[in-house]
């Protein structure tokens, strides 16, 4: 398989240096009259919204919303800024946002828009949560090359029967060769301007071939139940495929990569337009 860069400059999936990045191009400065919606705030691993507060901390408010009610309750009882509340709404669902809309100057989403079964009708809420010149950075994985060879064994009919159901978050264009033009007619057919509309190959090298072995392994054992003596023959089959659907870097290591989508967008001022 072609070698790729294991890294892209100009995006991240780190929320700190995504949230860099859109500061960046976006020229976000003060945000103390500015509502904030953090969409998707429902891993407690991302804690975007206190990051966001971190780097402004004068904003006004920051709302994350999650349609995880569990996860909201957990949430709302947690040490937090008095400027982050939480609520369970689903973007997929306008009359769980209705209350909003209009009123959210910055919406900002990481790693949720790829579980949505309806991504326009999520694109087209956010359009509707902005005020007018409102602005909306989104990332979220479009083809995931972990998911890629854990559906491939999952669906051999060898190792099928050893599957024990643990199975990662599936995107929902993960067997679609969806690309940026896609998004970008979508984006402007509801309205948005578009700053940047990019998917990008996304690299993590391993630090050597053992590494790489041993971890995958391990984590393709979370999912599948293989006797022992099987698991050499399995093994065999578990690399060829993290290398159909993944890469090796320049230097020949072996890489774990997705593609990700990055938007950023305004929505139009009615007074300029």
């Amino acid at each position: 398989m072609a070698a790729v860069e294991p890294q892209v400059s100009y995006v991240s999936t780190d929320i700190t240096g995504f949230l860099e990045m859109v500061i960046s191009k976006l020229g976000w400065s003060d945000l103390s009259d500015d509502i904030v919606m953090d969409v998707g705030c429902g891993n407690p691993k991302i804690k975007l919204a206190n990051l966001l507060v971190n780097f402004f901390p004068n904003v006004k408010q920051v709302i994350c919303i999650d349609k995880n009610l569990m996860m909201i309750h957990y949430l709302k009882i947690s040490k937090r800024p008095s400027s982050i509340v939480y609520q369970c709404a689903d973007i997929e669902n306008r009359s769980s946002l209705i209350k909003w809309e209009g009123q959210i100057a910055k919406v900002i989403s990481t790693h949720c828009f790829h579980m949505l079964h309806d991504q326009r009708a999520g694109f087209q809420n956010v359009y509707n949560l902005l005020k007018p010149g409102g602005e909306a950075a989104i990332l979220f994985c479009v083809q995931s090359g972990y998911v890629g060879w854990h559906c491939e064994l999952r669906d051999d009919t060898k190792w099928n029967k050893y599957y024990n159901g643990n199975a990662p978050e599936i995107p929902s264009t993960q067997l679609t060769n969806i690309d940026d033009s896609y998004y970008t007619a979508m984006l402007e057919e509801i309205g948005f301007r578009i700053i940047l509309c990019e998917k990008d190959r996304i690299g993590v090298p391993f630090e050597s071939e053992n590494a790489w072995k041993d971890m995958t392994f391990k984590l393709a054992l979370s999912s599948f139940d293989i006797p022992e003596d099987l698991q050499e023959e399995f093994k065999k089959h578990l690399f060829e495929a993290f290398l159909k659907h993944n890469c090796r870097t320049d230097n020949g290591l072996p890489c774990q990569s997705s593609y990700f989508l990055t938007a950023l967008l305004r929505k139009p001022d009615v007074m300029n337009n």
